[in-house]
């Protein structure tokens, strides 16, 4: 059974697949099974080879035998093993048709990204490409054919051949007495700086340490141990209310609770041990701080984990950095910025996404929090997911009437399962009070949507927000026929809270211009968005 399923076009310039989670070590479940298309329509694989293909810098590619499962359909299935992921991180892949030994053609590239596994630490230098045992097979049949052309050869040449070889042992020889007479010259005066060779073996050994192995060079090490102890890689802001210059601690430690399942921890129940870091702390005035650390303990797209009013943790894959505030009477918070949107959402549902997308034709602008707007079906809604180029479209041929798409973002359910505790923490218990925290506590909200639309009068695609139910009079457009970005900020604390409305939820809408019943109102999306800015802790 595949784990991962979709559509690969060797004509269109998108994949539309989104971000591919593998494992190491998985060797047997990380199954793909993919339709190859040319022009929309099923690549036809009869008497055809697939081959899954993909390049580790500096020099490792990879090219692997895929299963075709139905070759009028173009139905292809790959299973991954360990040379497919032995780097962690960002991988790009695609798909290579062969007829015979003839290149045809080829899809488009995919991102799937490698996970770590505790079985699998170290990268596989022994990656090979799988057809290299057929091209060993032709060079020895042509080796094997052209014997008796190169034996005949080689004696028509002997003489010559061996005479080069005695001028090449002669031209040697002479280099070689060039050589040691040289050294003879200046051996005393090497002797003299470095009697013995002490100097030399000292800097030789100054390479090694048993604890960071060997390094190309001294200065290798030395940059090493700078990165470790040079406390400059910023790490994250701190707002507080102690109202002078506090005292604080850096902690790190490796696997534990949310970054790996128990059974799957090296360490252990409970993770690695806990060590603090070598920190620098710039206070920016009495009520903020910065707090930074050596390079080594740079996180890569960390996310951030609320634990309480004075410690903040960041969580990068398995590897945890924890800050806390040491003075007893002291509360403080961090900035975050969150992006929500409508991946993961299910129609009919608000368990993986409480987010809700509709549309509703209709010959004025329509008030979110009045009328009748349709959810919109899966389809639609998982074209809007990311910006991928894949449009959702509705139109309407009616006169005088203008297609408009609602999206309504639940704020306060959003900051419920992202940051566990901050409700709790100021004292919110009924949905009431935690949208009166959501108002004080989100510093910014932006609006993003991208698409055009088009109408009577014209290419038109304008997006509102909604203050207290009501449409902004302002608002932003694009005239554009291409997809374009449209977005609006909001900084301001009574716009911010107008936007929200009382039950938690920011709104938007998005108009084409008006149909006269023979142009259609048409709007087209590709992804819609909302960004905001949380003042995560106490105060």
């Amino acid at each position: 059974m595949a784990k991962w399923a979709g559509t690969l076009s060797t004509t269109e310039p998108y994949n539309h697949l989104g971000l591919l989670k593998v494992r190491q070590g998985n060797k047997n479940s990380e199954v793909f099974e993919f339709k190859l298309v040319q022009n929309g329509i099923p690549y036809d694989l009869s008497g055809y080879r697939v081959f899954f293909c993909t390049h580790f810098d500096p020099y490792v590619s990879i090219e692997k035998n895929a299963e075709i499962i139905d070759t009028k359909k173009g139905l292809i299935r790959f299973t991954m093993d360990d040379d497919c992921m032995q780097k962690v991180g960002r991988q790009e892949g695609y798909f290579e048709i062969y007829k015979e030994d003839t290149f045809l053609d080829a899809t488009q590239y995919f991102t799937y990204t490698v996970q770590t596994s505790i079985i699998k630490q170290l990268m596989d230098g022994e990656s090979y490409i799988q057809r290299l045992e057929e091209l060993l097979k032709k060079l020895q049949e042509a080796m094997e054919k052209s014997q008796e052309e190169v034996e005949k050869w080689l004696e028509e040449n002997r003489q010559k051949i061996d005479d080069l070889m005695n001028e090449m042992d002669q031209f040697f020889a002479d280099k070689k007495n060039e050589f040691s007479e040289w050294f003879d010259s200046v051996r005393e005066i090497l002797e003299s700086i470095d009697p013995g060779g002490v100097l030399l073996s000292e800097i030789t050994r100054a390479r090694s340490s048993d604890r960071y192995g060997t390094f190309e060079n001294l200065d290798e090490r030395l940059e090493n141990i700078e990165a470790m102890f040079a406390a400059d890689t910023k790490l994250m802001t701190i707002n507080h209310n102690f109202k002078g210059y506090p005292r604080l601690r850096v902690l790190y430690w490796e696997y534990g609770m949310a970054t790996r399942p128990l059974a799957m921890e090296p360490t252990g129940l409970g993770g690695g041990n806990v060590r603090t870091v070598e920190s620098n702390v710039e206070y920016l005035d009495k009520n903020s701080l910065t707090v930074s650390v050596p390079i080594t303990y740079k996180l890569n797209d960390p996310e951030f984990v609320f634990v309480d009013a004075k410690r903040f943790r960041l969580i990068s894959d398995y590897r945890v950095i924890q800050v806390e505030l040491l003075e007893d009477d002291i509360s403080g918070y961090v900035e975050v910025t969150q992006t929500i949107d409508f991946r993961n959402k299910i129609v009919g549902s608000v368990v993986e996404n409480p987010h809700f997308i509709g549309s509703r034709q209709n010959l004025t602008a329509l008030n979110p929090a009045t009328g009748s707007w349709t959810e919109r079906n899966q389809t639609d809604i998982d074209n809007v997911t990311t910006l991928d180029g894949k449009l959702f479209t509705i139109r309407s041929d009616k006169k005088d009437e203008t297609v408009q798409v609602v999206s309504k973002f639940d704020l306060v359910t959003d900051i419920d399962r992202r940051f566990p505790g901050v409700f709790e923490l100021h004292g919110a218990m009924t949905r009431e009070q935690k949208v009166a925290v959501v108002k004080k506590i989100v510093a910014q909200i932006t609006v993003n949507a991208s698409g055009y639309g088009r109408g009577f009068a014209g290419n038109k695609l304008e997006l509102k927000r909604y203050f207290n139910n009501v449409a902004e009079s302002g608002g932003v457009s694009t005239t554009s026929d291409k997809i374009a970005k449209l977005s609006l900020p909001t900084a301001s604390v009574n716009t911010i809270n107008a936007m929200i409305g009382q039950d938690g939820v920011v709104s938007d809408v998005l108009f084409a211009p008006a149909s006269d019943g023979a142009t259609p109102s048409v709007v087209n999306i590709d992804y819609v968005s909302l960004e905001y800015k949380i003042k995560v802790g106490g105060i």
